[in-house]
């Protein structure tokens, strides 16, 4: 799938609503619907939790239902806090979770009454304050999201690096003419309806008081814990909390979208089964009391749908690299001043791979091609600011990559590693990716972005030895005598 394919396929997912088939989508995207494409297109769409299958649906096939197609026209409820109501005030956090485009922050939802938008209004508050109200997002991501909410806030982390200043400027939303109303002083709940997932758009009512029934509202808190114990079992450890929680609404739909639905903290403090459980260095929604289960192998592919042959070849040699992280090591190359390919490809490619660094011609090609028009507009001065930070970044990527690959060809299964340690490794891996394409890619990429990886960086290096450190030692029991052990150098290596 090229980028113009992935393009089209993320803004019909945006916008449709209906059911749909894979071969419509294929057609869509002017592609032959063979045996290998339908499979792939699934792929992508399952692991990336973008639709869902509707079984038996279809009269040849199964039908989809994509995100948008799940949440669009239904209702979800809230329950304002004494200090909401007080306020007259209503603070989004991570409540309206998982039913809008989860590409959105808080800040960037809409609301509306009577089909008129209601105003915004800001909070000062500690960050203390904030925690109950976002801790859906994770909360090791809770300080990123207040930070995001304004740019005051930026500015707040970026002079306490990045630890939690004594106060924060939130953006709520006013609610008095929806707390006056005479159905809210009897219930205190809050019906929100999705009529734009794309854009983040609620219709808030408050809830009528013939709908406020507490014991079909514990009949639901059994449903969804159903659900969720079901999601576990299909799908395993979502992503995020949100994908979770998205997949167990779509398993639950029809009894889940209901006038006396609970909220998710009711459910959080009403279930023995379901918890917030700790899953390497972040957290899952997980059965109470068991370890949430490590990946079954060292697959680091951060590519599900090849865009073009150089993608291909990372998939094949089953490196975590996509075009825009192959970039970005060219763009290191310069910033080094170097003037071939050689030692970029030398840092990239594990020098213990079939074929040695010149392994794929595809590679090899796409990095002498990519070098010389990266070099006609590059600016060393202009990179400078970003340039070793890049570098660092890279150095880890290039560190973690290497470790798992030669971990995967001694035979060290993820399940093996205690403390979760494989676990902490693809973690670390994935959020050096997210690194590289922010200071890369990012349009709207700004000072707080950079000051923050620059923070984060150096934790995320000392994380990496620490958990390789304890996988090495543990090697021996494990019969891998053999295995290489490098010791730790001014930067992450392995």
């Amino acid at each position: 799938m090229n980028a113009t394919s992935e393009d089209m396929l993320m803004e019909f997912l945006r916008d449709r609503t209906d059911p749909f088939s894979l071969h419509e989508v294929l057609s869509l995207l002017g592609e032959y619907p063979s045996p290998q494409a339908l499979a792939d297109l699934a792929d992508y769409l399952i692991l990336n939790h973008l639709g869902y299958v509707l079984p038996g649906s279809g009269d040849d096939e199964d039908l989809w239902l994509s995100r948008a197609g799940v949440f669009t026209g239904q209702c979800l409820v809230i329950e304002p806090t004494k200090m909401e109501t007080g306020a007259g005030i209503l603070v989004p956090g991570s409540r309206f979770l998982p039913s809008y485009n989860p590409v959105l922050l808080p800040s960037e939802l809409r609301f509306f009454f009577k089909g008129k938008e209601l105003e915004r209004t800001i909070l000062d508050c500690t960050p203390e304050e904030m925690y109950g109200y976002y801790w859906l997002f994770g909360e090791e991501f809770v300080p990123q999201y207040l930070s995001l909410d304004s740019e005051e806030n930026e500015r707040l982390y970026a002079e306490a690096d990045f630890e939690d200043p004594e106060s924060v400027a939130i953006w709520a939303v006013d609610m008095e003419g929806i707390y006056w109303e005479g159905d809210f002083a009897v219930t205190g709940r809050v019906l929100a309806r999705v009529t734009d997932w794309d854009d983040g758009c609620f219709e808030l009512v408050p809830l009528p008081p013939d709908q406020n029934d507490p014991r079909s509202r514990g009949e639901w808190l059994e449903v969804f814990e159903s659900s969720l114990l079901h999601s576990f079992e299909i799908a395993g450890p979502s992503a995020s909390i949100e994908e979770q929680l998205a997949f167990a609404y779509f398993l639950g739909r029809d009894s889940l979208f209901a006038p006396h639905a609970a909220t998710v903290d009711e459910f959080i403090s009403w279930t023995r089964k379901v918890g917030i459980e700790p899953y390497g260095v972040e957290t899952r929604l997980w059965r109470v009391g068991d370890e949430i289960p490590p990946f079954e192998s060292w697959g680091m592919s951060v590519v599900t749908a090849p865009r073009s042959a150089l993608e291909m070849a990372f998939l094949h040699l089953g490196l975590p690299l996509s075009e825009e992280v192959f970039d970005s090591y060219v763009l290191d190359a310069l910033f080094r001043k170097e003037s071939n390919p050689i030692a970029l490809l030398s840092r990239m490619l594990p020098p213990f791979l079939k074929g040695g660094a010149m392994c794929s011609p595809a590679i090899e090609k796409a990095a002498e091609r990519r070098m010389a028009d990266f070099a006609r507009d590059y600016n060393w001065f202009a990179d400078n600011e970003v340039g070793p930070l890049r570098s660092r970044y890279l150095t880890l990527h290039a560190a973690l990559s290497r470790f798992m690959l030669l971990m995967e060809r001694a035979k060290v299964r993820p399940s093996e590693i205690p403390d979760r340690g494989a676990v902490v490794l693809g973690q670390l891996l994935s959020h050096t990716v997210s690194a590289l394409e922010t200071i890369d890619f990012d349009e709207e990429r700004n000072e707080a972005d950079i000051v923050s990886l620059y923070a984060s960086i150096e934790g995320m290096e000392d994380s990496f030895f620490e958990t390789k450190t304890a996988i090495q030692n543990l090697l021996p029991t494990l019969g891998r005598d053999g295995f290489s052990v490098i010791q730790r150098e001014d930067e992450p290596d392995a």
